[in-house]
């Protein structure tokens, strides 16, 4: 079991492991910090299934904290995720006003777009005077459009009235600005949080709304539906970005998380995974003349199982025309095999481990040899010779 770190926070520079054990854990952070980051490709190591946890980022100036999401994945070597960390949206806070932009949103989705986990970022608070409305999380459920109207379900949430905040992304929706800040960007069209009235109250990429103008708004957090933007002063908070959960065995948490978002990914296994496959250390000189019946001794290296299932050996002949059994169940990791009564010139062995759930390794192939039935024997003179191994031999 071992734990990789894709990416440290803040850096685009990814680096993920070749192949994965049983157990591993995949740790995968921000990209920047802001408005802007970069969507990361995930090339998967392993068939079998994962544990996905994602993280949403908090609203501005401990603004709404984000959901945590966690779903079971069965997926396959070679499928490309793409993965979007949300990041925590900027805040303009004096004494008296305060403008927050809303958390991004953390997403996972397949190469052609389809979502597979979303985690919604938490919404950016108001602040009037002495008055707070304290922004709402990233939600376990598809939305939360606060109190700027019902939205549809995948798509961005409304601004706030009069000079709130703007709206939050959805996965395939921009958020909706108000009248001073810029909704954020849908996942699908990139993911970028929208600006705010001011240059530092924008909203975090991952799709969160930037904060309004006025006297204080906070912008709605980015999620598989956007968070709706908070209204002018003291009217109603910023909602989070709601959640999407496509996996099983699932568990949702709303206003979870604080920072930035972030993904562990848990590599759990396949069904059962095969024995490795072995290598011959004894076999057959490659074109070498054998005598049906004879015997010949096969070695190899021991399999392990990555279950620690017991493991036995079996192995078949290539009689030239079709593959046939010669033993089954062996434990050990060497074999006298019987050849059989046949004449070929295309004779071969071959060898694979199997586990007690049925699990078999690739087979690993001997050289090819020949099997004659009958020595080859001339009389040269009062000498009788027999051809075997490409040599004459004195009888």
């Amino acid at each position: 079991m071992a734990t990789y770190t894709v990416n440290q926070p803040g850096s685009p520079v990814v680096a993920f492991p070749a192949s994965l054990q049983r157990g591993d854990v995949l740790l995968i952070s921000n990209t920047r910090t802001g408005p802007s980051g970069d969507i990361i490709s995930w090339t998967v190591q392993n068939d079998g299934e994962y544990k996905i946890e994602a993280y949403g980022a908090e609203g501005g100036n401990s603004g709404g904290k984000g959901a945590k999401v966690q779903g079971n994945f069965n997926l396959k070597k070679g499928q490309v995720i793409k993965i979007l960390i949300g990041q925590m949206g900027g805040a303009y806070t004096n004494s008296k006003y305060g403008t927050v932009g809303g958390g991004g949103g953390t997403f996972l989705a397949d190469s052609q777009n389809a979502p597979l986990i979303i985690a919604g970022g938490g919404g950016g608070f108001n602040k009037y005077q002495n008055y707070i409305a304290e922004a709402r999380p990233g939600t376990s459920s598809v939305g939360d459009s606060s109190g700027a109207g019902f939205i549809k379900e995948g798509y961005g949430g409304n601004g706030g009235s009069v000079t709130g905040g703007s709206g939050g992304s959805g996965f395939y929706g921009d958020g909706n600005r108000s009248s001073y800040g810029y909704g954020g960007k849908a996942f699908i069209n990139g993911g970028i949080g929208g600006n705010g009235y001011n240059a530092i109250d924008y909203g975090g990429y991952g799709g969160g709304g930037g904060g309004g103008g006025g006297f204080s708004a906070g912008g709605g957090g980015g999620g598989y539906t956007g968070g709706g933007g908070g209204g002018n002063a003291s009217e109603y908070a910023a909602g989070g970005g709601g959640s999407f959960n496509k996996g099983n065995n699932q568990s949702t948490v709303s206003g979870y998380n604080r920072g930035h978002g972030k993904v562990e990914i848990t590599f759990i296994g396949s069904a059962n995974e095969p024995p490795t496959k072995p290598s011959l250390t004894k076999q057959p000189i490659s074109n070498s003349m054998n005598l049906s019946n004879e015997i010949i001794p096969l070695g190899w290296t021991a399999s392990t199982d990555p279950e620690g299932n017991p493991i036995t050996y079996e192995i078949d002949f290539y009689n030239g025309s079709a593959w046939v059994s010669i033993a089954t169940k062996i434990t050990a990791t060497k074999y006298d095999c019987i050849l059989p009564s046949v004449t070929t010139d295309k004779a071969q062995l071959r060898i694979r481990a199997t586990d007690s759930e049925n699990g078999a390794s690739e087979y690993v192939l001997s050289n090819v040899f020949i099997v004659a039935k009958q020595l080859y024997v001339i009389k040269d003179g009062d000498i009788n010779k027999s051809y075997k191994n490409g040599n004459w031999e004195f009888i």
